[in-house]
């Protein structure tokens, strides 16, 4: 059975981001409710909730990182049109998703838009954490520009690694519009975030050649103490002085 769904706009305007929400004028099988703003130099991005009828798919609950709001507005525009992108199945039916082996109930797929990019262009890596299990996860992670990410980049022969140690909570940049650095990430059951992060904040792309990248998170384990890294599968790109048309 399908339900009405509500259509979302987002206008932006001197930085500012403007919400309009009303009856959507097709129907689908998701339901977007209960959206939040934050802003992306706060840990930021978008987090909605999911009413979810359609079985066998993980949708998004959670958009960030860096151009957050184009691709938030390319899965409602998905929803509406009750279409299922492939990032949203399972991972055997997600071909060219790169997820990695599931670890403790989580997984973790890597992933580019497209696979050459001009030297000197912004590179955004897709990195998508799905929780396979039935109960929510809860934990403390790095805000903007990482994540909590830590990031594995091979050229050749070199291999080049990123991660930034976990910041320690500060109480006085917390509030409504803020979530902190880290903040409280909650990996809802049967769903997944999307982060959005731009390599070239890292890693120097300037020189042309063939790149691959693995990513992973430390995560708590469902039940004890501890954690456990979630590692993604490897994508790859090229990095070309022109692009022939």
């Amino acid at each position: 059975m399908k339900i009405k769904s509500t259509k979302i706009f987002i206008l932006l305007f001197a930085g500012i981001t403007i919400f309009a929400i009303h009856p959507a004028f097709s129907q689908t099988n998701y339901m977007a409710t209960n959206l939040t703003v934050f802003p992306s130099a706060a840990g930021g991005g978008l987090r909605f909730g999911i009413q979810r009828i359609l079985t066998n798919s993980y949708p998004y609950t959670r958009i960030g990182g860096d151009n957050q709001f184009d691709e938030l507005q390319d899965y409602l525009s998905s929803m509406v049109k009750n279409k299922r992108i492939p990032e949203i199945l399972p991972a055997e039916q997600d071909t060219n998703g790169n997820w990695g082996v599931p670890t403790d109930e989580m997984q973790l797929s890597v992933r580019f838009h497209q696979p050459q990019f001009i030297a000197g262009q912004m590179v955004p890596a897709y990195i998508i954490l799905r929780n396979l299990g039935t109960t929510n996860r809860t934990w403390m992670r790095n805000a903007v520009p990482d994540n909590g990410y830590k990031f594995t980049l091979r050229n050749e022969t070199n291999v080049l690694t990123w991660m930034r140690p976990q910041s320690l909570p500060n109480v006085q940049e917390f509030d409504s519009h803020n979530e902190g650095d880290p903040y409280s990430y909650i990996g809802v059951s049967k769903a997944q975030g999307l982060t959005i992060v731009y390599l070239n904040r890292f890693f120097d792309l300037s020189q042309p050649g063939t790149y691959s990248l693995q990513v992973e998170i430390p995560v708590p384990v469902a039940n004890g103490e501890g954690t456990t890294n979630v590692v993604s599968g490897i994508a790859t790109f090229e990095v070309v002085n022109s692009i022939a048309h």
